[in-house]
């Protein structure tokens, strides 16, 4: 059997089923398995969580870092929103944070290019699928391993 070409729009199917996996064998820490981008801001999909990558100056309006990251565990969903003049953002709900009403003054919002609201319907579908996954491994009691480590449980018996 082969296994699914590293690319760039590729739907990575799982070695044991024929649906697509969320992980990719493709992807790593540091290289994502999907990727929104913009002319000055990036949006990355890892195995480690997600990452906002944007200018200093767009970064201190919204009150975080030019890099912001934010884990799995904090991940609570996300949705595509249109904003008044019918732009498309994905909004991602974050642990412990309000959300803010202005899209531009959110730290967990991203403008998706006019052309990229397919890439972003695709993004929210895979976020919705390892929340929900994360979300019933906590249910049954298995150990989701924490963020930066490669740490799995032993007996995988109670993941479904």
């Amino acid at each position: 059997m082969t296994l699914p070409a590293c690319s760039r729009g590729s739907t990575p199917v799982s070695r044991w089923t024929a649906a697509p996996s969320f992980i990719s064998v493709c992807s790593t820490r540091r290289v994502p398995d999907a990727q929104l981008s913009r002319r000055q801001a990036r949006f990355d999909l890892t195995l480690d969580g997600l990452t906002f990558t944007r200018t200093g100056r767009d970064a201190e309006r919204r009150g975080v870092p030019p890099v912001h990251h934010v884990p799995w565990v904090d991940v609570l969903g996300a949705r595509v929103e249109r904003t008044g003049k019918g732009r498309t953002v994905l909004r991602v709900e974050v642990r412990d944070t309000t959300t803010v009403p202005d899209h531009r003054l959110d730290p967990h919002t991203f403008k998706v290019s006019n052309g990229d609201t397919a890439a972003a319907d695709d993004v929210v579908e895979r976020i919705e699928v390892e929340v929900a996954t994360r979300r019933r491994w906590r249910e049954q009691g298995a150990d989701v391993p924490a963020p930066g480590t490669d740490s799995w449980p032993e007996d995988t018996s109670a993941i479904a």
